[in-house]
């Protein structure tokens, strides 16, 4: 993926925090990881499953499935987009 491509996955991930209650949560360590599940499960069930291991292993807290989904999907399509 091109490098316009990379920042704009990262301003998704990055927005949709999940964590909502802590606004200035510094989660880019994460950020990261989501982005090598998102490459590497083009599955939206097993990349949401991955999105959800991390927050579990990383802040002791589970995610539910549906609100990882729609995050999974428009990530999925930014990916789709800026393929090389």
């Amino acid at each position: 993926m091109n490098p316009e491509g990379n920042v704009e996955l990262y301003r998704v991930i990055e927005n949709w925090n999940p964590m909502k209650e802590d606004e200035d949560m510094d989660y880019d360590a994460e950020i990261y990881d989501i982005i090598a599940i998102l490459y590497d499960h083009p599955s939206k069930e097993d990349a949401a499953l991955g999105v959800q291991s991390i927050f579990e292993f990383a802040f002791s807290v589970r995610v539910p499935l549906k609100d990882i989904h729609p995050m999974v999907e428009n990530a999925h399509h930014i990916i789709d987009i800026y393929k090389s």
